[in-house]
C-alpha cells in the first residue's frame, strides 16, 4: 500500500541508513509503502527518501552534504542506496531512485578519508504498483542483504548519463568476484600475478605486521597478504560486520598477538583478495590516466599502493621500518611481478582439471546420492546430488576450473534450490552448489578450482545449514562419489 506526505510519526520502518540503522523512525511528511504477504514483513514501513533524510558517510568525507543521506535500503551491496522516492496515493504507484558516494581510500603515507553520505543522485531506478512485489533484499542484521543481489544492468551507465561523478561508480571487482583473483584489470594487468607479486613483498594470508602509526596520525597494523592498515575503513567495516568485530579490532590495535585462526575469522582470505582487486583496479586506473604503461604502469601501481592517490612520483619517503620508499618499492614490484608472469605460465583459470575436489572437506555426508525419502514432503523421491552439512557461513569451493554460468535464486528462497552456482566446466560436466547463503562469484567469471564460490546456508528447501551438491554429465546428474572422496 502507498501513502502520502501527510502521514506522520512512523516507528515500524525497514529503511534508514549504515549509519542509524535500518529502523529509522519518521515524524512528520513520511510518505511511504507498507507491506504485507510475508509474516516478518507484514505491517513494515519503508518511508520515502524524497521526505526522509538521515545521517550517513563517516570520517572527514562523512560532513559533506551536512552528512545526510535520503533514507533507503542496500539489497544490491555497499555500491548504492536505494530509496523509495516518488509516491502517488491516488494511483497506487510509486518509483525507487538509486544514490551513490564518494570515498577516499589511504595508503601508508597518506590518510583515509572515509566516504560521503549516499546524496549523488537520484537515479531513477524501479518503479511498483500496489499489490506488486518489491525487491527489499534480505532482512539481516545489516538491514541489507546477506549477501548482495547482482546489481541489474545498466545501472552504472544511467547514472554515468545522469552526470554521477566517475569516482563514485567504482566496477564490479568492488562488490563481487573476490572469491577468485583470476582475470586481467585495466591495462591487460593479471590479478593472479600481481597478487603473488605483492604478497612476495608483504606477506601471506596470515600475517600481521607491528602496530605503527603514519605521519597523518592513523596508527594499525598491516593486515593479510596485502597488509592492509587496519585503520583503512574498507578493512574496518568488514571486520566489524563480524560477530566480535570490534573486540578484535581492539585486540589488532593493542598490540597483542593475532593467530592466523583469527585473521581469517575477521578478515578472511577472500575479503582480503575481494579488497586487493577493487583496490588495484583503481590503482591501475589511475596510473593509466596519469600516462604510465608497461614495466613503469606496475612500478607506478606500487607507489600508489604504498603510499596512497597522492603518492609523488618515485618519491623517496618511506614506511616507518625505512625499509622500502616509494621509488624502490615500485621498482622491486615490477621486477617481480614478471617473474610472476613466467612461473604462473598457463592460468588455471576457467580451465578445467578434470579431476574434481570436496567442496566442502570438513562437512559430513547428510544425505546420499539416490532415493530417500524426503525430508521435507515425505515422499519417496530420487536426491540427485549429496548434501554435506557444515554451519552457515562455511566456505563453499569450486570443485574444479571454469565458467559462472549461473547465480541466483533457483526455485524460491523457501523452496527448491534457493541460492544456487552452476560451473560449466567446459568438459561435458557441470557442477551446482544450492542453498548458500551468500555468494562470492557473478555469472560470466572465470574460475579456478579451490575459488571460492559462497557461503553454506539453508535457502530453499532445506531443514538446515547444508551444502547440495550436484555433478551432471551431458545434463545428467551422476553420483558425486564417483569423483570426490567424502
Amino acid at each position: 500500500m502507498v501513502y502520502g506526505p501527510a502521514e506522520r510519526d512512523r516507528h515500524n520502518t525497514i529503511s534508514g541508513g549504515d549509519q542509524v540503522g535500518y529502523s529509522a523512525t519518521c515524524q512528520a511528511n513520511c510518505a511511504h509503502v507498507e507491506l504485507t504477504g510475508n509474516p516478518t514483513l507484514h505491517g513494515k514501513q519503508w518511508i520515502s527518501g524524497r521526505y526522509q533524510d538521515v545521517k550517513g558517510g563517516f570520517g572527514v568525507l562523512g560532513a559533506v552534504n551536512g552528512g545526510k543521506e535520503p533514507t533507503g535500503r542496500h539489497p544490491f551491496g555497499e555500491v548504492f542506496k536505494v530509496s523509495v522516492w516518488d509516491v502517488d496515493e491516488s494511483t497506487g504507484s510509486l518509483s525507487t531512485a538509486l544514490h551513490f558516494r564518494i570515498c577516499h581510500r589511504g595508503g601508508f603515507l597518506s590518510p583515509d578519508l572515509g566516504c560521503t553520505p549516499y546524496f549523488l543522485g537520484p537515479v531513477p531506478f524501479l518503479s511498483y504498483r500496489e499489490t506488486e512485489p518489491i525487491f527489499v533484499g534480505l532482512l539481516d542484521r545489516q538491514g541489507g542483504a546477506s549477501s548482495p543481489a547482482p546489481i541489474p544492468e545498466g545501472v552504472f551507465e544511467q547514472a554515468k548519463a545522469m552526470g554521477i561523478p566517475a569516482a563514485a561508480l567504482p566496477g564490479y571487482g568492488d562488490f563481487f568476484g573476490g572469491g577468485s583473483l583470476c582475470g586481467k584489470g585495466p591495462g591487460g594487468v593479471d590479478f593472479k600475478a600481481l597478487a603473488a607479486t605483492f604478497s612476495s613483498i608483504e606477506g601471506d594470508y596470515g600475517s600481521v605486521g607491528s602496530f605503527v602509526c603514519n605521519e597523518m596520525g592513523n596508527c594499525g597494523r598491516g593486515l593479510g597478504r596485502y597488509q592492509y592498515m587496519s585503520y583503512r575503513s574498507d578493512v574496518r567495516r568488514i571486520i566489524s560486520q563480524r560477530d566480535g568485530g570490534a573486540a578484535f579490532l581492539e585486540k589488532v590495535n593493542s598490540g597483542a598477538a593475532i593467530s592466523r585462526a583469527e585473521l581469517e575469522r575477521f578478515f578472511p582470505s577472500t575479503e582480503q583478495d575481494r579488497v586487493f582487486k577493487a583496490d588495484q583496479t583503481r590503482n591501475i586506473e589511475q596510473a593509466i590516466r596519469e600516462g604510465f604503461f608497461g614495466e613503469r604502469l606496475i612500478e607506478r601501481v606500487g607507489q600508489i599502493h604504498f603510499g596512497g592517490s597522492g603518492a609523488p612520483l618515485d618519491g623517496g619517503a618511506s614506511d616507518v621500518h625505512g625499509r622500502l620508499t616509494l621509488k624502490s618499492y615500485g621498482e622491486t614490484l615490477s621486477a617481480q611481478y614478471d617473474t610472476a608472469l613466467k612461473a604462473q605460465g598457463a592460468s588455471a583459470c576457467g580451465k578445467a582439471t578434470g579431476a574434481l575436489v570436496n567442496p566442502t572437506p570438513n562437512a559430513r555426508l547428510t544425505s546420499d546420492y539416490g532415493w530417500r525419502i524426503h525430508p521435507i514432503y515425505r515422499d519417496r523421491r530420487f536426491h540427485t546430488g549429496i548434501d554435506l552439512g557444515a554451519p552457515t557461513g562455511t566456505p563453499v569451493r569450486a570443485a574444479d576450473g571454469g565458467t559462472v554460468v549461473f547465480v541466483g535464486v533457483s526455485g524460491s528462497m523457501t523452496s527448491g534450490y534457493g541460492q544456487m552456482v552452476i560451473i560449466d566446466h567446459g568438459n561435458g560436466h557441470t557442477t551446482r552448489y544450492a542453498h548458500l547463503s551468500g555468494f562470492d562469484v557473478k555469472e560470466g567469471d572465470q574460475i579456478a578450482k579451490g575459488d571460492q564460490l559462497g557461503r553454506v546456508g539453508s535457502t530453499g528447501g532445506s531443514t538446515g545449514p547444508h551444502l547440495h551438491f550436484e555433478v551432471r554429465r551431458n545434463g545428467a546428474p551422476v553420483n558425486p562419489k564417483q569423483y570426490i572422496n567424502i
